[in-house]
């Protein structure tokens, strides 16, 4: 398991060269980026001059967040998905091999035909991701507060899987977040007759307040709060899992200090959870 760099870690707004200096500098080896910003710098600097980039941060592109709204209007699902190639083929040819994306728990439509309709176009990015390859991980949401909507969605792991299974793509796969897996209260035994291999990527937070409560702006950097991250991680080292673990941070507001200070204190608090679990301590 990697710490990885994510960009709402820091609680700043940052360009992708500062974002790659801030990783460089708090230790992180990966960071999840923004695809749409990539591409422009690609456009500016061309594709060696962003892999240099990459390379002088000594920083891997882990993944990114899939650049189109599941959920959307059909004329823009259809415009979004057009364009989806660009960006993959620049993500692809440094390095990357995992986007993700959310569903919401709740919503004020049918459930039942959407869901079918939310399948069917995961089928259709899935297929278009197979061939660069490119993995796509789909994440429940868990907190209680955006339930609010006549019918429940996609707020449970089990929903989740339900959906994969509708897909029926292999690339098609989990974005396990500790924070859904807490305020949607998913017991250890779910977590057990998940496979790994379906773990596309984790992300990773905590936050002070009990499982109703959470709010999902309002999240704390791991270790700060209640969640009990050592089983957490403890299931994924021993499920093999070897992927990023990215940082998550939500936040209402920006906090008060730099960018650098709290990016550190993310990277040192996870790197000591991740060698406490891997030691069999914690």
């Amino acid at each position: 398991m990697v710490p990885c760099l994510h960009p709402t870690t820091a609680g700043h707004q940052l360009d992708f060269a500062q974002y790659l200096t801030l990783a460089r500098q708090s230790g992180f080896t990966m960071a999840d980026c923004n695809v749409v910003e990539v591409k422009r710098w690609v456009d500016k600097e061309g594709m060696a001059g962003v892999q240099r980039r990459f390379h002088a941060a000594g920083v891997a592109w882990a993944g990114f967040g899939l650049p189109l709204n599941l959920l959307a209007e059909e004329a823009a699902f259809e415009a979004a998905l057009a364009q989806l190639p660009s960006y993959c083929e620049i993500a692809a040819g440094l390095g990357v091999t995992r986007t993700v994306t959310w569903l919401p728990p709740s919503v004020d439509v049918d459930p039942a035909p959407l869901l079918l309709r939310v399948a069917q176009r995961t089928r259709r990015i899935c297929d278009l991701l197979v061939s660069y390859p490119i993995r796509l991980g789909l994440e429940f949401v868990g907190p209680h507060h955006l339930r609010h909507q006549r019918y429940p969605f996609i707020h449970t792991l089990g929903d989740l899987l339900l959906l994969i299974d509708l897909v029926d793509r292999p690339n098609a796969g989990v974005l396990l977040d500790s924070y859904h897996w807490y305020t949607a209260e998913t017991t250890a035994a779910e977590l057990e007759r998940l496979s790994v291999r379906k773990v596309v990527e984790v992300h990773i937070n905590d936050t002070a307040l009990p499982p109703n409560q959470a709010h999902d702006q309002d999240r704390l950097v791991p270790g700060e709060g209640r969640i009990d991250l050592p089983n957490f991680l403890r299931w994924l080292h021993a499920a093999g899992y070897q992927g990023p673990l990215a940082l998550e941070i939500l936040r209402k507001s920006p906090p008060v200090e730099p960018a650098e200070v709290v990016a550190g204190r993310a990277f040192e608090a996870l790197s000591r959870l991740i060698g406490e679990v891997a030691a069999g301590g914690a």
